[in-house]
């Protein structure tokens, strides 16, 4: 099963000058509890941001320029390429971004944690496509209060796109 893992702001900003337009401890730390021990997918610009291999996850670079091998980290040269290896798996597979593989992941995703940030970056740069809710049902939601609020969604797709 394909899950995408984000976090946006009004706007639906995700980045900016390739790194993440905010830092929230409580945001960080639900995205290491739902992803940790899991596999996570993501593109180069994603993975350049990190500052090292997130423990505790396989990673799948999808990028046909930066080949990567290693323990817990491998490569692929495009989306469709993981589609066609990843297509009869039982295992939550988390989509983590950037914008170019969320867009290709959606029609395949039945599970979306999405964060809702309540601020509006100035200089944003990368945004995450606009979803459509209608074939979708909400199924948590948790507003978080602090020195940024934000809300906490989980939605399930009710038909997804055969692989």
């Amino acid at each position: 099963m394909f899950s995408l893992i984000v976090a946006y702001d009004k706007n639906h900003c995700i980045g900016a000058k390739g790194k993440m337009a905010w830092h929230i401890p409580g945001e960080l730390k639900r995205f290491k509890q739902l992803t940790t021990g899991h596999t996570i997918v993501m593109g180069w610009n994603t993975f350049a941001g990190l500052k090292e291999e997130l423990p505790n996850r396989k990673t799948i670079l999808i990028s046909r320029n930066h080949i990567r091998h290693t323990q817990n980290c491998i490569s692929t040269p495009d989306f469709q390429e993981f589609l066609n290896a990843h297509k009869n798996t039982k295992e939550e597979i988390f989509i983590v971004g950037g914008a170019q593989i969320y867009q290709q992941a959606l029609p395949y995703v039945k599970k979306f944690y999405i964060t809702e940030i309540d601020m509006q970056v100035q200089n944003g740069d990368v945004y995450f496509p606009k979803l459509d809710f209608s074939d979708m049902q909400k199924t948590y939601e948790e507003k978080v209060n602090g020195e940024i609020p934000y809300t906490y969604f989980t939605y399930e797709r009710t038909k997804t796109k055969e692989k």
